[in-house]
């Protein structure tokens, strides 16, 4: 195993390095939550700031003690785990159960890793815990990096990309073997592994790093993958025109088709979905849901309460008439020149009076300009129809 020591500065030491967080956004496996290697590089070398992680990331941070605890009982104990989570909450390792660990290559010092929890026993372990919330965990048998598996608990249960963390901590750590725990929406308890390092992927890794590294070290930054690196490379385009030929331009000719294809058939289906409600409203009328003979739901209907304003430009003529009728225009909303900004005041006191007075409400909703909520239909996923 190699060596390691405690954690002196979490986000400083990130910066100094890759670590396995990092990893799965090289690999082009964040894309969809907006981080590619570009914004990554941008990070590393202070042109951004880390955003708030939010909420739920706080509250796995909170959890992660709880997780690891479950672990350490399955395995060792519930002394063990009780004594192990006392120590973690005083961010302090007991015996051979390690938190708050760096470890570096010694060759290659870019390559860090922060183990949730390092077992420095006989057989070292590392353990990596994840919360994640009941959607987010579901798994989707087409995309490899997505949910938690309910019924395989080996390394092919898991997200992709925490595959690859694990397989970097591995790695940096010199260890052979690890587990996943995940907590899934606060009462799902499950553990993935033993999970063995697998020398290849982790030279694919390795390969990944090392060229993004470069880019670090040279300040040159890595080629977009998004068009949301281009917007960031070049915020103001310049009066000059990208030329293409060859294979690139049928490429290019072949996408431009499919996009407005695309876009059509978008527009014909909404279309069509828009009629299909009509006639499932229809045949449901002023029932709650709609069924088949035999009991099986077709689609269900409910009430949102939410007053909403149906047309801006009636609020801004005939409303206002309205409300001044029933109530004093204040001095601060008739001064407003701003026709947009007025509409969002006379807005704030219709939905005001709408709860105070019936009358106003009554007397608005007669021409539409306000609606107290809506009726929403949706049709079911019925079992064995077609997808």
């Amino acid at each position: 195993m190699n060596r390691y020591s405690k954690i002196k500065d979490f986000h400083g030491s990130r910066l100094t390095g890759i670590g396995s967080s990092d990893i799965p956004t090289l690999a082009g496996l964040s894309k969809k939550y907006g981080q590619t290697p570009y914004t990554l590089w941008r990070l590393k070398t202070g042109l951004d700031f880390p955003k708030s992680a939010g909420a739920r990331a706080e509250w796995g941070h909170r959890l992660e003690g709880l997780v690891l605890a479950k672990w350490v009982e399955d395995h060792y104990g519930e002394e063990p785990a009780s004594d192990f989570l006392q120590y973690k909450n005083r961010g302090r390792s007991l015996s051979i159960f390690k938190t708050e660990t760096e470890a570096r290559l010694a060759a290659r010092p870019y390559v860090i890793a922060h183990a949730d929890l390092l077992v420095d026993a006989e057989e070292p372990v590392i353990v990596e815990a994840k919360t994640a919330g009941f959607f987010s965990a579901q798994r989707d048998d087409e995309d490899p990096d997505s949910g938690y598996s309910k019924t395989d608990f080996s390394q092919n249960g898991i997200p992709a990309s925490v595959f690859l963390q694990v397989q970097w901590q591995m790695l940096a750590y010199g260890v052979n073997w690890a587990f996943v725990v995940a907590l899934i929406d606060t009462g799902d308890y499950r553990e993935y592994g033993p999970i063995k390092a697998d020398p290849r992927i982790q030279e694919k890794c390795l390969a990944l790093a090392e060229r993004f590294w470069q880019c670090i070290e040279s300040g040159q930054p890595p080629k977009p993958e998004t068009w949301d690196d281009v917007s960031l490379m070049w915020p103001q385009p310049q009066d000059l025109t990208a030329m293409l030929g060859g294979e690139e331009e049928m490429r290019a000719r072949a996408m431009v088709e499919e996009y407005h294809k695309i876009k059509a058939r978008m527009k014909d289906d909404d279309a069509r979905a828009s009629e299909i409600v009509n006639a499932l409203g229809i045949y449901m009328g002023e029932n709650k849901t709609l069924n088949t003979a035999e009991g099986v739901k077709l689609a269900s209907s409910w009430f949102i309460e939410s007053p909403t304003v149906t047309s801006r430009s009636q609020m801004d003529k005939e409303a206002i008439k309205v409300i001044e009728e029933h109530t004093i225009l204040s001095a601060e909303m008739a001064s407003l020149d701003n026709m947009r900004e007025a509409a969002k005041q006379r807005e704030k006191v219709v939905f005001g009076m709408i709860e105070s007075d019936p009358k106003v409400y009554a007397a608005l909703s007669g021409f539409g300009a306000v609606k107290k909520g809506w009726r929403v239909l949706r049709p079911s996923k019925i079992k064995g129809g077609a997808e």
